[in-house]
Parts: structure tokens; C-alpha cells; sequence
């Protein structure tokens, strides 16, 4: 069971964009000693691979692709990959195959409701969804 002290926020950021720069802007502004888990999950098609190459040269963060038992950490950047739904059961990543495979994606609600879940069932649910869609072409004022 999760105690206080490994309780740790999830951000998760999602969007349809082919445009990489939202991404690698945040990620250059964000502090590397944030002490949260990010999890981006792109709703439309092949922004994965390429976040996983391009955005390592803008973070000190590990980034890396979901896959099927990863655990769900701190400090780290969680890439979904397209095609799955993903899911959080017992601190590790879990994934399914995508449940609405045409029309508007439900890929970042099926996550979230799976962090809600996961959490409550925890002595200390601590998570902050943060969903982008559309991002500003500068994120410093």
C-alpha cells in the first residue's frame, strides 16, 4: 500500500498536434527536480516516436515509451504509445488495445479515470491531471 511519503503527482498532457514544439518547450521549463511523473498521451497519430526522439535533448529527465508493466515514477517522462489504451493498476503501467478506434479518441479520459481509480484506493491519493490541447507559442511571459 502507498504511504505519504511515496505519494507523487501525475501531470498528464494530451493533445492532437503534429506541432512538437509545445512539448519541448514545457519540458524546457520545467525544473528537473519537479518530483512529479509526466505522462503525455498524443490522441492522434504518430507524435510518439517523435517525442521520444526529440525530447530528451530538451529535458534532464528520463524520457521514456509506456509499455505493458513499466512502473509509474517520479522524475521520469512517460511516452504513450499510439494504438493503446493505457491504464495504471498497482503502480504499473497497463495496456490494452484502443477501445474507440474511430472518432473523437477517449485514450486520455480511459487514463485518467485509471489514475483516479488506482488512487482511491490508496491511504494518499495525490495526482493533478493537466490536459493541454492547444499550447501558446511561448510559455515564458
Amino acid at each position: 500500500m502507498q504511504t505519504k511519503s511515496s505519494a507523487f503527482v501525475v501531470a498528464c498532457i494530451g493533445g492532437e498536434t503534429l506541432d512538437l514544439s509545445p512539448f519541448t518547450e514545457l519540458m524546457q521549463y520545467l525544473p528537473a527536480d519537479l518530483g512529479i511523473a509526466i505522462v503525455i498521451i498524443d490522441h492522434g497519430e504518430g507524435l510518439a516516436t517523435r517525442l521520444l526522439d526529440v525530447l530528451p535533448s530538451h529535458t534532464r529527465k528520463r524520457v521514456e515509451a509506456i509499455t505493458e508493466g513499466l512502473p509509474l515514477q517520479p522524475g521520469k517522462v512517460f511516452v504513450a504509445q499510439r494504438g493503446h489504451d493505457v491504464h495504471v493498476l498497482d503502480g504499473v503501467f497497463r495496456l490494452t488495445p484502443v477501445s474507440k478506434p474511430t472518432g473523437w479518441s477517449n485514450v486520455i479520459t480511459i487514463f485518467l479515470r485509471s489514475l483516479v481509480h488506482h488512487w482511491q484506493a490508496r491511504s494518499s491519493p495525490s495526482f493533478f491531471p493537466a490536459l493541454m490541447a492547444t499550447a501558446p507559442r511561448r510559455w515564458a511571459s
